[in-house]
């Protein structure tokens, strides 16, 4: 007799649920209301996408395990995700965000139409489960993004290994007042398009935080480079001793001075102008003479 009051009540709640699930409105996506790049960090590039989910029921339900794939001309560039269960208010609609990483290896071939384009159309296909049937939704959606934000981000990939950075230090002259370096750098073009390199700048400073400016340096090139070609850029930078002995005083006493490096090299391709970073250290060894290259962390 338990028995099978026990079965009655699990056909009932089957029952109930497939009922359910017959009549039961599933959210629908509807727009995406903002698509942004947000920065570009070890060669990935990250953004945000925020949908509109509509919920025409009588009641609110709850959604998890969102995600999405995004697609450039039929090809997967990009996922995003947002893990954290979210609420679908009753006859309603609801903005959902979700964080966006992108394969720049996988655009590298469409750089110059991201450079030539002022937007470019892509599709989203999200992903979903809701109720607490888990009822898995999907759709997909087309929207326009800026495709300087996607060009920066290929570019900065594409420059991060050996493409832009500092290959040389040497100390020329110092005294009490000032130290004089000869500094070098190396461009090389490692994007698959021609670019012109206009000129180099870069700023010395005594402390990571670049909050004490030591030295400034500007270096015209005004050269075409076509793909895998280099130039090596050499100048001097005078630096304030004055300045960098009071920001580092106890590196004075143990005889070591470290500089931090901060600047771009600006660059035309095809009419757009862009800055490709950089950010190195050297240390300096006042006994020695000796100078290292270093990374900013290191």
């Amino acid at each position: 007799m338990l028995k099978s009051k026990y079965l009655l009540v699990f056909l009932t709640v089957l029952l109930f649920g497939f009922i359910l699930a017959q009549t039961v409105n599933y959210p629908e996506y509807n727009r995406v209301l903002d698509f942004q790049i947000r920065e570009v960090k070890d060669g990935v590039l990250y953004g945000t996408s925020k949908f509109e989910l509509t919920n025409d029921n009588w009641f609110s339900y709850s959604g998890k395990d969102l995600k999405c794939d995004i697609y450039y001309k039929d090809k997967k560039i990009a996922f995003g995700e947002n893990p954290e269960p979210f609420r679908l208010k009753r006859k309603s609609s609801s903005p959902i965000t979700l964080d966006v990483q992108f394969y720049m290896d996988s655009l590298k071939d469409e750089l110059k139409t991201f450079l030539l384009k002022d937007s470019v159309e892509l599709e989203i296909e999200v992903k979903g489960r809701f109720s607490f049937l888990r009822i898995p939704m999907t759709k997909r959606l087309k929207t326009k993004i800026s495709a300087s934000g996607m060009a920066n981000g290929i570019i900065s990939s594409l420059m991060k290994d050996g493409g832009f950075e500092m290959t040389k230090v040497n100390l020329k002259e110092l005294n009490p007042q000032f130290s004089l370096f000869n500094v070098g750098f190396k461009f090389k073009n490692q994007l698959p398009v021609e670019v012109l390199l206009e000129k180099i700048t870069f700023s010395i400073y005594a402390e990571k935080a670049e909050n004490q400016r030591l030295a400034d340096w500007t270096f015209n090139v005004n050269e075409k480079l076509q793909q895998g070609e280099s130039k090596e850029i050499l100048g001097d930078a005078k630096v304030d001793n004055f300045k960098s002995a009071l920001s580092g005083i106890v590196k004075v006493l143990n005889g070591e001075l470290l500089y931090f490096v901060s600047g771009n090299a600006a660059v035309q391709i095809d009419g757009r102008s862009l800055l490709i970073p950089i950010k190195q250290a050297f240390e300096l060894d006042l006994r020695t003479r000796e100078i290292i290259i270093k990374e900013p962390n290191e």
